[in-house]
């Protein structure tokens, strides 16, 4: 072709340079964040890409489904409008609640709280962030301050 590279050519996936440092251009990764603030029960509207890396993360469902099995690391920060009473959010897989994240009777106006985990997904599995429809996030999850991001380890 014009740049000189035959049209079968196979495209670099990893590259180990003389440092030895590896990097992975394609590695499955994203980052979200909710474009509005809100306070409802369910999957927390993620919905808004900062990267989305192998578009794997769905804006539309606040899903991200895993491409290929592997182990996968996950990061969630939610940033709370006012002191929240009894607030219980943790990752689903497939539906199912997998790992709780934040569990407390007690958490402050204008914080920020992180958790994350590191699980093994089949390719296919569907991850999202809940809040359990017995329970709210009183006073908001914060929309730009409030985070979820994800990222193939291996």
């Amino acid at each position: 072709n014009a740049d000189g590279v035959a049209a079968n050519a196979p495209t670099e996936r990893m590259r180990i340079d003389s440092a030895g440092i590896v990097t992975m251009p394609y590695q499955p990764f994203f980052e979200v964040y909710p474009s509005t603030s809100g306070s409802t029960a369910g999957v927390i509207a993620f919905n808004t890409a900062v990267t989305n890396r192998g578009n794997h993360y769905n804006i539309s469902t606040y899903t991200f489904t895993a491409p290929v099995s592997g182990a996968y690391s996950f990061n969630v920060t939610i940033a709370s409008g006012i002191t929240q009473a009894g607030t219980y959010i943790h990752l689903s897989v497939n539906g199912s609640r997998t790992r709780d994240l934040f569990e407390g009777t007690s958490w402050f106006s204008n914080l920020q709280y992180s958790a994350s985990a590191e699980l093994y997904l089949v390719a296919g599995d569907a991850v999202n962030v809940v809040v359990p429809t017995t329970f709210t996030v009183q006073g908001g999850v914060i929309s730009y301050y409030s985070r979820f991001s994800g990222h193939l380890i291996g």
